[in-house]
């Protein structure tokens, strides 16, 4: 409010590097101390895995699969993410699961699968989230679903306001794909599965590649740095997606999957 005071203060560094690590503290802070409507589940009591039901599998993602699960105090159904520990100490990954964390506690619009707990076992980590109960996007469209242009505008609004969002807090999420949008119980999408996102500074820019081969921006198959311009790519081809019903560049060849990625124009078939 208007009564308010704010203290504004400055800081100095000798190097980028500090001020990366600056950074990445304050967000971590900030995530740490943000509450958020979980369902009845405390996020900061000791959850075990004696709180769940255990249902079935409903899905894998980049670092672990997504189980179907019911808490047992409420009887609210969940998707608990397992990240198995091992997996993560032998591919040096462990950044990408607290990055992944973070991301989660940090976002904070409905199109975005909500974060509810975290707790660990010996053996896996485990994110407690939403359940969204209509699955995920690729399944319709793998199912040849033809959806109205209506419904087309707002999924892809929903889509833009979820990749802005996450722009805006300085994350790259550089796996948008149809597996990766739920659709919930109301018609709504919401992104999911942010193992492969990463925090970039306004200034910097990434230069893995990674991803899934499909929707990858032709600056990462090249091999050059690259910002958030590449979520807007993906972003195009679930666009052609769901206005075509398949996908802008094919090929069972990876090299020649790329070479068209690169070098082919872009065709509509649909009148």
């Amino acid at each position: 409010s208007s009564s308010r005071m704010f203290r504004v203060f400055s800081f100095t560094a000798s190097d980028l590097t500090t001020v990366r690590r600056w950074l990445t503290a304050l967000r971590n802070g900030l995530s740490q101390n943000k509450v958020s409507d979980n369902d009845g589940i405390n996020s900061h009591s000791n959850l075990s895995l004696k709180d769940f039901q255990l249902l079935s599998v409903i899905g894998r993602g980049f670092s672990g699969e997504v189980i179907l699960g019911r808490y047992i105090p409420t009887g609210k159904l969940v998707a608990l993410k397992s990240i198995p520990k091992e997996g993560i100490q032998r591919s040096n990954t462990i950044k990408h699961a607290f990055a992944e964390r973070n991301i989660l506690m940090q976002a904070s619009t409905p199109f975005i699968t909500r974060l509810l707990s975290t707790f660990q076992t010996s053996d896996s980590l485990f994110f407690v989230l939403e359940f969204v109960r209509g699955g995920d996007l690729g399944k319709y469209i793998s199912n040849g679903k033809v959806f109205s242009e209506y419904q087309i505008r707002v999924y892809l609004a929903e889509i833009a306001v979820a990749l802005s969002h996450l722009h805006k807090l300085g994350i790259v999420f550089r796996d948008l794909k149809p597996g990766n949008i739920l659709i919930d119980s109301k018609g709504h999408l919401k992104l999911t599965d942010f193992g492969l996102s990463k925090y970039l500074l306004v200034e910097d820019h990434a230069s893995s590649l990674c991803g899934t081969h499909e929707y990858l921006a032709p600056e990462m198959i090249k091999g050059a740095s690259y910002s958030f311009a590449v979520d807007w790519w993906a972003y195009g081809v679930v666009a052609y997606q769901l206005l075509e019903g398949v996908l802008p560049f094919e090929s069972p060849n990876l090299n020649k999957l790329y070479e068209r990625i690169v070098r082919s124009p872009l065709r509509f078939w649909k009148p």
